[in-house]
């Protein structure tokens, strides 16, 4: 079988003296949405800041493409194709939608530059609506479109995406997660995907992570990380019947 496209072993990531996460270990293939699951202070971002070179792990090893990248600048580690759209969106409100996108293709020769931004607003007519715009008027909708599009004026091989759909309405959850099919199937963007929404992650990923107090607690395909009662009943807010939900006060995760 074929390396992974990215390859995360054993890490060991700190905040100080407090561990964020603990012995992770996964794997994404080349060409799939993967998605990492998990409540607040899991450690989900903190993972995808040791993979992006944000932060340095103290044990363990991060391949990319079959290259140990374990602690790279994270500048050396874009320029091999991973791109980071952070929690938050981070756009520089005051810079235009057009300059925004540009800052993202630093990497890239001028003469491409154009060439990229066209093919950015064919995936997002809004942005080049809105192209002249600064930034910190678009909706918070917009502004994750415009995260997301600036990323891909890398031509990245690996987009890593902490929690998109944050703060979006059920209509713009919908189309962020349409928006990464779009990405994945026909940019050809393999996907680590970070949420807390599960049910959307879950729909569009192939496989998935859940993290628990920092570390890796469940993989699966998604679509039997479905099938299972605790996803169902902690991620997916399904509720138990008969017995079992009398209990259900006392009740623990599995893996507890």
């Amino acid at each position: 079988m074929a390396e992974p496209l990215l390859k995360v072993q054993n890490i060991e990531t700190y905040y100080g003296l407090i561990a964020g996460i603990r012995g992770v270990s996964l794997e994404v293939q080349d060409g799939s949405i993967v998605a990492m699951l998990g409540a607040n202070g899991a450690g989900k971002t903190t993972v995808l800041k040791t993979i992006c070179g944000a932060m340095n792990p103290e044990k363990g090893s991060v391949r990319f493409r079959g290259q140990d990248i374990t602690g790279r600048d994270p500048d050396r580690i874009t320029r091999l194709g991973i791109a980071h759209v952070p929690e938050g969106r981070e756009v520089f409100p005051f810079l235009t939608t057009e300059d925004n996108l540009k800052m993202g293709a630093f990497t890239r020769n001028r003469s491409a530059v154009k060439t990229e931004l066209d093919r950015i607003f064919e995936h997002f007519p809004e942005l080049k609506e809105h192209r002249k715009l600064a930034a910190g008027y678009l909706s918070g909708g917009q502004q994750q479109m415009l995260a997301i599009g600036r990323a891909l004026m890398l031509r990245p091989k690996l987009m890593l995406l902490d929690e998109p759909s944050l703060g979006l309405s059920p209509i713009l959850v919908h189309a962020i997660s349409e928006i990464l099919t779009t990405i994945n199937q026909v940019e050809g963007v393999t996907v680590l995907l970070v949420e807390q929404n599960a049910q959307m992650a879950l729909e569009i990923a192939h496989f998935g992570y859940i993290l628990d107090n920092g570390r890796v607690v469940m993989e699966d395909s998604s679509t039997r990380l479905t099938q299972t009662t605790d996803v169902q009943e902690f991620y997916l807010g399904k509720k138990a019947s008969g017995a079992r939900a009398k209990r259900r006060w006392k009740q623990r995760k599995t893996w507890r």
